[in-house]
């Protein structure tokens, strides 16, 4: 038990030397996990102007921004970062010890941006936020040779101007087909509409892009730029068309069979049923054992659906009269632990739970000191 989990530097500096033992005796006897750790634990990226609308900030065009970091235990090093990208000084921005500046913020400046404060025992990442170009005119200023200005919900940014499909797809962020597609699993283009394609995972029609023997063989598109692949829906929604035509009725993956298609579907395998739990063609039901378990000595059904010897004891002869793995036998398989077993697993763990009483005991104890040592 961990009274103490973190022992920050300039509390270990007025411990003095026999707080210092104490701290020892503290880590030896597992009190405390690590010490003198100052790694940031609150990093903030604060921009000037502040303009904040439905989750991004807007910024005119040409406007300085400054964005300031802010870390506690003393960082000694700040970085910045755009769209996952360190920035470096440029003619367009500076990096300062804690601020990054945009001279004039344009469409390359919009972006997600976070800081990171670093100090010799470590480092942290602030939330991100993002910065969108807001328009300075009812012109196009600022938004590009491929942005047009817009207004929505009262504020003016850029969107992707799509009168030219020859070079939109490139300036505006978008794609075309599908060979543009080609990283992080999302290897389709969306359909010709909406606007701006985005690349996505799959294609409702036919549902490209989706593993028709996976745990997700359907594409949903219920917003084509956010297709992804999902569990196949009744009536075989995903499946149709596939080595796995069904799927069961509370959806998930498609499979061979059903109980209903049992007949038509697993006699061609050379099987007679349908282990419904699997969705895969089988030897035998246990409903219908009697049926079709008819090999010489093996009369009953198991979970898996395969002819078996015997389930449990009960089903073998006084000769042999012992079930060990499926099958009938004269020597009895492994069995399971004794009372007396029982008895010192018990007695184990009441030893540790009093070891581990009497440890918690002396770590407040001891923590108490130190906290009036530190005080």
């Amino acid at each position: 038990m961990a009274i103490i989990k973190t022992l920050r530097l300039q509390d270990s500096a007025r411990l003095g030397y026999h707080g210092i033992v104490i701290w020892a005796l503290l880590f030896a006897i597992g009190c405390i996990h690590y010490a003198l750790a100052a790694v940031p634990q609150t990093v903030t990226l604060t921009p000037n102007p502040l303009g904040t609308q439905e989750g991004a900030i807007f910024i005119q065009d040409a406007v300085k921004v400054t964005l300031t970091c802010h870390g506690d235990e003393t960082p000694t090093k700040y970085s910045f970062k755009q769209d996952g990208i360190v920035v470096q000084t440029m003619e367009t921005s500076t990096v300062g010890s804690d601020k990054l500046v945009i001279k004039e913020f344009n469409v390359s400046s919009a972006g997600t941006y976070l800081c990171n404060a670093l100090n010799g025992d470590g480092n942290k990442d602030s939330a991100p936020t993002t910065f969108t170009l807001k328009c300075a005119t009812e012109g196009n200023t600022g938004c590009g040779d491929h942005g047009q200005c817009v207004l929505e919900n009262g504020n003016k940014f850029c969107k992707c101007r799509y009168n030219d499909d020859a070079v939109f797809a490139s300036a505006c962020d978008e794609c075309n087909d599908h060979t543009q597609c080609t990283t992080d699993g999302k290897t389709k283009c969306s359909p010709d509409t909406p606007h701006p394609r985005k690349c996505v995972e799959c294609v409702e029609k036919n549902n490209a892009g989706c593993n028709a023997d996976g745990e997700n063989p359907r594409c949903d598109a219920t917003k084509p730029n956010e297709a992804t692949c999902k569990g196949c829906k009744t009536p075989d929604k995903g499946c149709a068309g596939t080595p796995k035509p069904y799927c069961p009725a509370d959806g998930g993956k498609c499979v061979v069979c059903t109980k209903a298609s049992e007949g038509k579907d697993c006699k061609t395998t050379g099987l007679t049923r349908c282990n419904e739990a699997s969705g895969t063609c089988v030897e035998c039901d246990k409903g219908t054992e009697s049926a079709d378990c008819q090999k010489e000595g093996k009369k009953k059904c198991n979970d898996a659906g395969t002819c078996v010897q015997c389930i449990d004891t009960k089903d073998c002869p006084t000769s042999a009269p012992n079930c060990v793995s499926n099958k009938c036998s004269s020597t009895a398989g492994p069995t399971t632990g004794s009372g007396t077993g029982q008895t010192e697993q018990t007695s184990k763990a009441s030893v540790t739970s009093s070891a581990g009483t009497v440890t918690s005991t002396a770590c407040l104890v001891i923590a108490s000191v130190v906290v009036a040592l530190i005080i």
